[in-house]
């Protein structure tokens, strides 16, 4: 059932990745902004589930005039519609977790946007694949791929694709011959159509593409830190953050970082380990 997604294929620890600031203090721009795009895909599923899930109902409320089959017909369309998208926006989104995770991890790339979208337009799948191989990272590189190469993967693409370049669907419309009624000279004119879709086999297929990605998207991300959701931070990771970061920026580095007197509201510093 399309409701039993959220239950049984829970994804809010996805969601808890969005980071802190101990984690800014911990963890180097790469990590943080991957750690970002985890929580973009997240928001994209749960996105796709909600409109997956109202292509199932029947009452839509007093505000939505439904007069006809034709009128219910349509807006489950729509919803439909906004669901394939939506799995299709977590799958670009999900090649740019690795991306990122094995791009630069200069500050600059967190601090100025213009180098992060040039980083974004480098994104391709190609890409990708040779971060994962110059990385050594074996697992990534053959758990993308096999999803990539899945036939239920292909045609989600393919038809988020023929929509964006083409036009739209048809829906539960039956398949004919569309011929107008004219001949001259024993030529016959055909009318314009277009492809046309089954709700019901679309759901399906849809319900079966979220539990394939969610088994492939928690595999990517067990390239993340063990602790990385762990809120708290020493004195020392504040001292090595501003070491690293001074590293970046010139007039920064000559600072004696040591006698430096701050506090930071919020959060939780506990004293380093002998």
């Amino acid at each position: 059932m399309i409701r039993d997604l959220s239950s049984k294929y829970s994804i809010q620890h996805w969601g808890e990745f969005r980071p802190k600031i101990p984690q800014y203090t911990k963890y180097s721009p790469n990590v943080i902004l991957t750690a970002l795009k985890i929580e973009d895909v997240f928001s994209q599923i749960n996105n796709a589930r909600l409109s997956l899930f109202l292509t199932s109902i029947d009452d839509y409320g007093p505000k939505i005039v439904l007069k006809s089959d034709h009128g219910l017909k349509r807006i489950r369309s729509k919803f439909l519609f906004d669901s394939l998208a939506y799995y299709n926006y977590a799958v670009d989104l999900s090649w740019q977790t690795l991306f990122l995770f094995y791009g630069s991890d200069s500050y600059e790339i967190l601090l100025n946007k213009e180098k992060y979208y040039k980083a974004l337009r480098d994104c391709t799948q190609e890409n990708v694949n040779y971060y994962l191989r110059l990385s050594g990272d074996h697992k990534s590189h053959f758990v993308l791929n096999k999803f990539f190469s899945d036939s239920l993967t292909r045609e989600l693409r393919e038809a988020y694709n023929y929509i964006k370049h083409r036009g739209t669907f048809d829906v539960d419309e039956q398949i004919s011959v569309h011929r107008f009624p004219l001949e001259i000279f024993g030529l016959e004119m055909r009318m314009a159509t277009r492809e046309v879709i089954n709700l019901e086999d679309w759901q399906s297929k849809l319900r079966n593409f979220d539990i394939m990605f969610y088994n492939y998207f928690n595999s990517i991300i067990s390239i993340m830190p063990n602790d990385f959701k762990n809120d708290t931070a020493t004195i020392g990771d504040i001292l090595n953050f501003l070491e690293k970061f001074s590293d970046n920026f010139v007039g920064i580095k000559e600072m004696e970082i040591e006698k430096m007197h701050f506090s930071i509201p919020g959060l939780e510093l506990s004293k380093p380990n002998d």
